[in-house]
């Protein structure tokens, strides 16, 4: 066999996927290896099956687990018979066009990895930390990750390097990663974009939804997460806390602006819970309808203007197959998990006027990672709604 494949095991949510797809992609540029990219899976399919520093399995317990939840996404999205089915790999949701010079990809479905010899990467991510430079000062996990007892730091192409078996399989690529030394080079920011390029059809759709509510992506937004856990508990503090950056954000985008606001300002609100009927909402809304009555020279007339994606996309899979090359693509990409939640990211992230989101949650932060992309050179946006 020609080619020499790294194999990981993604689990969590979307955006914690992302970070797993994030580190594979280092470790295979490192390598000089493909990277089998897996389906997009469901929260639920893919739970923190060995999440460091807690609940950790042997790699090869993480890596089965994947691999049935990865069977089970390919069922799920298939049109015909299972054996039919072309891989629903994140190559769907994800352009990985523009880093082809930096690393290869190829879907994990269509790679028959049972004939292929193979080698475990067998190490406790509680004592190892995986290394992509060489750092006097020693190394460091990022996110608040702590090592349980000595911690050991590995460079990936000294320590996997010389693996001669054709593929080679990792478990968790969550955590244990040391990225700071390298998130300052080219290659290594064109990489973490990578996880954050969307595919055409996705684009056309976040575009057209976005121009049904405003022109020129002027309008703010909001993303709201109050639907589990401690998001469901602190939820009221989140919704005072997202309106106070929006509010912020939107008077610093006003500050270089010369012509009075033009009312309305349309609102985009992306949230996993009913958010309207709370009162935080409510006196949220007052104040920034207060800030841009004020920014538009005291002008009356209905200030805020409310939209959210069943508003804009009443129907996402038929939109996301019309917008597709092929019915047959688009009715996969269609079946990926959380299409609306990847809306509404893109969505807010286009959110030209100003953004408020949920602290704690990776959704808001791959928003704010997305703005900075977007709207640090208008002129040449990559993967501009505007300009696409």
């Amino acid at each position: 066999i020609d080619e020499r494949y790294l194999e990981y095991a993604a689990h969590g949510g979307f955006n914690n996927q992302r970070r797993n797809l994030f580190h594979g992609l280092l470790m295979a540029h490192a390598l000089n290896r493909v990277l089998l990219l897996p389906p997009a899976l469901s929260h639920r399919a893919a739970p923190h099956y060995g999440q460091c520093p807690s609940h950790v399995a042997p790699p090869s317990a993480i890596l089965e687990r994947f691999e049935k939840a990865a069977v089970n996404a390919e069922k799920a999205a298939s049109i015909k018979k299972p054996q039919d089915l072309p891989s629903a790999s994140l190559q769907r949701l994800l352009n990985f066009t523009q880093v082809a010079d930096l690393v290869a990809v190829a879907d994990l479905g269509a790679v028959d990895t049972s004939s292929i010899a193979s080698a475990l990467v067998k190490y406790d991510c509680t004592n190892t930390i995986w290394t992509f430079a060489s750092s006097n000062g020693g190394c460091r996990a990022r996110d608040g990750w702590r090592a349980r007892g000595a911690c050991r730091c590995r460079d990936v192409s000294k320590t996997l390097g010389t693996v001669s078996q054709p593929l080679l399989r990792i478990g968790s690529t969550f955590k244990g990663f040391d990225t700071d030394p390298i998130r300052s080079t080219v290659w290594g920011a064109r990489l973490q974009r990578a996880t954050l390029t969307y595919t055409d059809p996705m684009l056309h759709v976040a575009r057209h939804a976005s121009s049904k509510f405003a022109r020129n992506r002027n309008y703010v937004a909001l993303h709201l997460r109050g639907g589990d856990g401690e998001f469901r508990r602190r939820f009221h503090q989140t919704v005072r806390n997202a309106f106070k950056e929006l509010i912020t954000s939107y008077l610093a985008r006003r500050k270089k602006a010369t012509a009075p606001e033009v009312l309305p300002v349309p609102l985009y609100v992306a949230s996993d819970t009913s958010y309207r009927t709370s009162r935080e909402f409510r006196e949220g809304l007052a104040r920034l309808a207060a800030v841009v009555r004020k920014e538009a020279g005291g002008a009356s007339g209905e200030a805020i203007t409310v939209s959210y994606l069943r508003k804009v996309v009443p129907d996402a899979q038929k939109a996301v197959v019309e917008a597709s090359d092929t019915p047959q693509n688009g009715r996969l990409l269609a079946h990926a998990p959380d299409l609306d939640m990847h809306l509404d990211l893109l969505i807010c992230a286009h959110a030209l006027l100003g953004f408020g989101g949920t602290a704690g949650s990776s959704v808001s932060s791959s928003i704010r990672t997305l703005r900075k992309y977007h709207l640090s050179d208008e002129r040449a946006v990559v993967n501009s709604l505007a300009d696409h």
